[in-house]
C-alpha cells in the first residue's frame, strides 16, 4: 500500500503553481490537507484509486516537514519550496500551472514524463490546490510551526476539574504541573522557547469546552482529569490536540486512541490488580473490595465479594468473626480507615507506583500534586527528545522512540509502540498501621 504514494509529489506540486491565479487560501487549511488532519472535499472520490482520506495526508509519505523519505525500495521526493522550484536530476522544475495541473490529474510528471500508475489522479477544488499551495510555501521554514508553537513559547492546556466537588485534586494536579514547568522555564526553557500552561475548567457544558478547546488551540492537553463518559477525549482526537499524561485511564489499551499518552494503568489493568492483592491475602474471613471510584463495572471472582462503598463493608464485617482482607483504590482510603475494623487487613490499590504516595506523605503534599508534577514532567521529557522544530505528533512520536522515563525517584515510567500508558497498578499493604509496598507488575 505505501508504494501506491510514493508518486504523491505531483499531487501537491500541482498546488504549488508559480503564478498566482488561484484564490487566496489560509496555510492552516494546507497543513490540515497535508498532514491529514482534513480531509479532502470528495472524499474518497478525490482520488481514482478511492484512497480514504487518511492514506492521502501527503506526510505519510514525504514526511512531516517536506523532507522526502526512501521506503521500499521507492522514494517519495522532497516538497520544500525550493524542492518545488528547482530541476530533480534531469528532470526541470514545473514552471506553469498547466503542468502542475496535468501532473495531478492526468500523471504527466516534470518534462512530459508519465508517472507510474500508482500515483492517484486527484481531483482537488481550487480551494484546495490554493491552501497545499500556501503551506508548501512555508513547510520545512523556521517558522513552520504547528497550533500552539512559535520562536518563543510552546503554548499547552490543561482540563481539570477546577470547581465542584473534585475541585481540591483538579487544583493539586495543576499546581504540580506549574511547579514543574515553572522548574523547567528557570533553565531556559526547551530550545530557547517557554512552556505556558492554559487551565480549563471541565466543569461546563460540552459545547462550551468544545468552543473553548477550538479556540485556544493548545500543542498537547497535559494531566487532563475528566469523567470517563465526558466527549473531551473524542473532541480532542477529533481536533488532532495530543493527550499527553492523562489522568483519566481508559477501560483498556485498545481504548487508547492515536493521540493518547495516558500517565495511569487502563481499568482492565486495576481490576487484575485489586483480584491479585486478594488472592494474595493470607487473612482468616472473608476477601472484599470496595469499587465506588474506580469504575469497574464486572463481577468479581467467586470466593471475592465487591461492596459500592466503605459504609456498606462495614456493616457487612459486623456479622464477620474472623478478620479478613479489604482492597480500595486511593479516593476510598480515609472512609475505609474510619469505617473498617482496624483487625482486617488492608490492600490499597494505587494506579501509580507506591514510592509517589510515599513521596506525596514525606513532602506533606498529596499524590494528585505528585501526579501533576510528574505529567509535566513527562511532557518536559518529550519536549526535550523530539528537538526544536514540532509538528503535531511530534510528542507522541518521542514517546514511541523511548522506553523509559524517570518521572519520579523510584517511579520510572515504561512505554513502547504499543503501550502508551506510563505505569502499571501498586499495591501497598497496610498491616497493623505499617505500610509496605508490593511491587508485583500487573
Amino acid at each position: 500500500m505505501k508504494r501506491t504514494f510514493a508518486f504523491f509529489a505531483p499531487a501537491l506540486i500541482a498546488c504549488a503553481a508559480l503564478s498566482p491565479i488561484m484564490a487566496k487560501a489560509d496555510g492552516a487549511e494546507g497543513r490540515a490537507l497535508y498532514h491529514g488532519h482534513a480531509g479532502f472535499t470528495r472524499g474518497v472520490e478525490a482520488t481514482n484509486l478511492h484512497l480514504p482520506s487518511e492514506f492521502t495526508a501527503c506526510a505519510k509519505c514525504h514526511g512531516a516537514f517536506g523532507e522526502g523519505r526512501r521506503e521500499g525500495g521507492v522514494t517519495a521526493p522532497a516538497l520544500t519550496w525550493s524542492a518545488l522550484t528547482t530541476p530533480r536530476g534531469e528532470a526541470p522544475a514545473f514552471q506553469a500551472e498547466s503542468q502542475i495541473l496535468d501532473a495531478i490529474t492526468k500523471g504527466v510528471a516534470r518534462g512530459g514524463a508519465a508517472l507510474g500508475p500508482t500515483m492517484p489522479r486527484y481531483t482537488l477544488s481550487d480551494v484546495e490546490m490554493s491552501a497545499l499551495l500556501a503551506y508548501l510555501r512555508h513547510i520545512g521554514r523556521a517558522d513552520d510551526y504547528p497550533p500552539g508553537v512559535d520562536r518563543q513559547t510552546i503554548r499547552l492546556a490543561t482540563m481539570l476539574p477546577l470547581s465542584g466537588a473534585a475541585s481540591a485534586a483538579g487544583q493539586a494536579v495543576l499546581d504540580g504541573m506549574r511547579g514543574a514547568f515553572d522548574a523547567a522555564n528557570s533553565n531556559g526553557g526547551l530550545y530557547g522557547r517557554k512552556l505556558v500552561l492554559e487551565a480549563i475548567d471541565v466543569e461546563q457544558d460540552a459545547q462550551a469546552l468544545a468552543k473553548d478547546i477550538t479556540l485556544r488551540r493548545p500543542f498537547a492537553v497535559v494531566g487532563g482529569m475528566w469523567r470517563l463518559d465526558a466527549p473531551i477525549s473524542l473532541e480532542l482526537a477529533k481536533q488532532r490536540i495530543a493527550k499527553i499524561a492523562t489522568l483519566t485511564p481508559h477501560k483498556d489499551a485498545l481504548s487508547l486512541d492515536a493521540w493518547d499518552i495516558d500517565l495511569l494503568p487502563p481499568l482492565d489493568q486495576q481490576r487484575n490488580a485489586i483480584e491479585a492483592a486478594l488472592k494474595n491475602c493470607a487473612a482468616p474471613g472473608p476477601k472484599w473490595a470496595i469499587i465506588s471510584n474506580l469504575a469497574i463495572a464486572s463481577t468479581p471472582i467467586a470466593d471475592q465479594r465487591w461492596f459500592a462503598s466503605a459504609a456498606e463493608a462495614a456493616d457487612a464485617a459486623k456479622q464477620i468473626s474472623s478478620p479478613g482482607c479489604v482492597a480500595y483504590g486511593l479516593s476510598d482510603s480515609a472512609a475505609v480507615n474510619a469505617a473498617m475494623p482496624v483487625t482486617w487487613e488492608k490492600r490499597l490499590i494505587l494506579p501509580f507506583p507506591g514510592a509517589i504516595f510515599l513521596v506525596s506523605r514525606e513532602e506533606s503534599s498529596n499524590p494528585w500534586y505528585a501526579l501533576g508534577r510528574a505529567a509535566a514532567r513527562l511532557v518536559v521529557e518529550l519536549c526535550a527528545r523530539a528537538g526544536s522544530r514540532v509538528n503535531e505528533r511530534s510528542l507522541l512520536v518521542a514517546l514511541e522512540q523511548s522506553s523509559r522515563v524517570e518521572l519520579e525517584a523510584g517511579a520510572p515510567a515504561y512505554f513502547d509502540r504499543a503501550r502508551h500508558y506510563a505505569w502499571d497498578p501498586d499495591i501497598i499493604t497496610i498491616s497493623a498501621g505499617a505500610p509496605k509496598i508490593g511491587h508485583k507488575q500487573f
